[in-house]
């Protein structure tokens, strides 16, 4: 059996503590990326079901200048926007959780950096056998009932009610072999390598990812969205490859679901910018994931002054590519539409 690689060693090490993660970018490259990986683990915590923000900035106040890990959930927009959902939380998890590293380890370029602790706690362990396992995934709404929300959509769509939605259903998973979680993760990463996959893990809840798309990243004063609409599959014939890149970026329905999700963001962030300073960077560029290509766009903005973390957050949390538009309209009707809270799902991670 071979020795485990420091990623699959230092998850390995992580089991005794109540927090970890790990976010990779499969050595995708991305002009605006900051790490291949970085992973980080222990046990000081905080979270809240609540989801009005105060507590969150008053967490991060007490914080500043340290290292934090964690995630928000999608149904913030409760407090943010004032919104109420009815429907049923089939997990239950906190509107937002972040840990303090006792472990950190990055890599960049190759190279890799021990922030906070060493090498020695890791243990020569060995990579145990891959267990074969098969996932049956389960609707958890009807056919009937999944094409009954579509028509309602598409009529809503009619009436101008909303422009754009992202409709979305749970699946449930039943598994009767006790698996290691991140073997599961492991194969979604061999199965869809992205450039912001995430494994995240609070104390028996854990959050995997293959996401390729970032919400929000600010360097200084800049904050840079970069929403994704339009996707289609790559091929290993490169003739074919390359065809399916150019239908991407000349698809006139792409364009125009890119361009409305642009101008939501660009709406968004002017609430917390300079005047005159939110720029669209890219419009329509094509990004090549190993199964994918993407359509990305990429909006800038220089912030105000005394802008907190939380203020980003109510100006344009939830991401518009995972609402429509316009985003609140949108966000109501998914609510009427769909029978569970999305929780983490539609969230972010980082």
């Amino acid at each position: 059996m071979a020795t485990l690689g420091l990623k699959e060693q230092l998850l390995d090490y992580s089991n005794q503590f109540d927090c970890v993660a790990l976010y990779d970018s499969n050595s995708i490259p991305s002009e605006s990326s900051k790490v291949d990986w970085i992973f980080a683990c222990g046990d000081r915590y905080s979270k809240s079901i609540d989801s009005d923000l105060t507590k969150f900035q008053s967490f991060l106040d007490c914080h500043k200048n340290e290292y934090l890990f964690g995630v928000l959930s999608y149904d913030l927009k409760e407090g943010i926007e004032g919104l109420s959902s009815r429907n049923t939380a089939f997990h239950d998890l906190p509107a937002w959780s972040f840990f303090l590293p006792e472990l950190l380890v990055k890599s960049v370029k190759g190279k890799v950096e021990w922030l906070i602790g060493n090498s020695d706690v890791l243990s020569s362990a060995v990579q145990k056998e891959d267990e074969t396992e098969v996932y049956s995934f389960h609707p958890q709404i009807s056919k009937s009932q999944y094409l009954s929300a579509i028509a309602s959509i598409q009529e809503n769509l009619q009436r101008g009610n909303v422009y754009e939605l992202n409709f979305c259903r749970e699946f449930h998973c039943n598994s009767t072999n006790s698996i290691p979680i991140y073997s599961l993760y492991q194969k979604l990463q061999s199965a869809n390598p992205s450039s912001f996959s995430a494994f995240f893990r609070l104390k028996e809840t854990v959050l995997i990812s293959s996401s390729p798309e970032r919400y929000i990243m600010k360097k200084g004063s800049t904050l840079i969205s970069e929403p994704i609409k339009g996707t289609i599959e790559r091929s290993e014939n490169k003739e074919v490859d390359e065809l399916n890149a150019e239908k991407l970026r000349h698809s006139e329905k792409e364009r125009r679901e890119n361009v409305m999700i642009v101008d939501l963001v660009r709406n968004d962030l002017s609430r917390i910018a300079l005047p005159n300073s939110v720029q669209v960077e890219a419009l329509y560029s094509i990004r090549s994931l190993p199964k994918v290509h993407q359509m990305v766009s990429v909006i800038r903005a220089q912030l105000k002054s005394d802008v907190h973390f939380t203020d980003i957050l109510r100006a344009s949390f939830p991401m518009g590519s995972m609402t429509g538009a316009p985003k609140v309209a949108a966000m109501k009707l998914a609510e009427e539409l769909e029978s569970f809270k999305r929780g983490w799902y539609s969230g972010s991670v980082g």
